[in-house]
């Protein structure tokens, strides 16, 4: 794990100045997570709010679809004919399967371009609660300065997400109808959507809090910075996405006064406590891991020269020297 921790790219990496960590940065993450949400008063609930307007689309359809199912389901013949004018059905289960699957590709395929549209509102959660965990003020302005700064690269993120979930969804839907591929290939094809959605979910995890917590840093950097974190931080990334799943899991599982409480919670800090959750364990991450290698890549070494500047004058004396091989090469051939 050092060794690929050891590769990560610094372009844009500002380092944190000695004493300028907030009180919130000490504890457990429980604690501090705990403080930033409580702490953080009006603006956490600002920002919540601003992101679940570009979730509303995503809501409203899945209320929709989900009365225009019940519809459905109500004026299936599951009762057959006794008696009172309704058709003769043989197979009304299976009839109210294919339905089911087909109600259930419907909505997810038409959630692919508005969860993308909800991620662009969640670039600017990240950039503005990101401040909120290093000590300074998140504010509105914050918010949109942030999905102005990187509406592109939680936008292109998105989409494996939004595809994966679909994939899953299809799959898993698919094993409870007799149509398509036989049942083992369903399984097989369920659990490899399964874990690309997870793959998907560690590399969006990466992308939105290094973009969140750096402005400046560079495209080619976050790649590379996701691939070797995602590996080497694997089993820490597990857990905390499995923490964060939680909010949604109550959602879909809990009925009556719980899911009254979490739909509360849920519209006024459910997406900036998730937001906060990831941002303080990419700051963990990147203040334990990233930002040491900056500073040693920052810092001057005898001759005067920090390790970036070293490696950029060795590079540039790579291409002089090939730049005269070339020279003479031409200038031998033209004798």
């Amino acid at each position: 794990m050092a060794k690929l921790l050891n590769k990560l790219q610094t372009d844009g990496v500002t380092v944190t100045a000695p004493g300028s960590a907030s009180a919130n940065e000490r504890g457990g993450a429980f604690s501090r997570w705990w403080k930033l949400l409580t702490g953080g008063g009006w603006s956490v609930v600002k920002i919540n709010l601003l992101t679940l307007l570009f979730f509303l689309p995503m809501v409203v359809w899945n209320v929709v679809i989900s009365y225009m199912s019940s519809a459905d389901g109500a004026m299936l013949p599951y009762s057959a004919n006794i008696g009172i004018g309704l058709p003769v059905v043989a197979n009304a289960v299976e009839f109210g399967l294919n339905r089911a699957f087909a109600s259930a590709v419907r909505r997810w395929m038409f959630m692919i371009p508005m969860i993308m549209l909800g991620f662009i509102g969640l670039g600017g959660a990240f950039t503005s609660l990101s401040l909120l965990v290093k000590g300074e003020k998140a504010t509105v302005k914050s918010f949109f300065k942030g999905i102005a700064h990187c509406w592109l690269p939680f936008l292109l993120v998105s989409v494996p997400v939004a595809l994966t979930m679909f994939s899953l969804v299809y799959n898993a839907s698919s094993l409870k109808v007799g149509i398509g591929f036989a049942r083992p290939l369903k399984i097989t094809f369920t659990v490899l959507s399964a874990l690309l959605l997870f793959v998907s979910l560690v590399i969006a995890l990466f992308v939105m809090t290094q973009y969140g917590a750096y402005e400046k840093i560079k495209a080619k950097a976050v790649l590379k910075n996701t691939a070797l974190l995602g590996t080497a931080l694997i089993h820490r990334s597990t857990l905390v996405l499995a923490l964060c799943c939680i909010p949604f899991l109550l959602i879909a599982f809990t009925s009556g006064f719980i899911l009254s409480f979490v739909l509360v919670f849920f519209i006024l800090v459910g997406i900036s406590s998730v937001v906060l959750a990831l941002s303080v364990y990419g700051r963990w991450a990147f203040v334990r891991y990233l930002e040491p290698l900056a500073e040693a890549e920052a810092k001057p070494k005898g001759d005067g020269l920090s390790r970036k500047q070293r490696k950029r004058m060795q590079a540039s004396l790579k291409r002089n020297e090939e730049n005269a091989r070339q020279t003479e090469q031409g200038e031998d051939g033209g004798v």
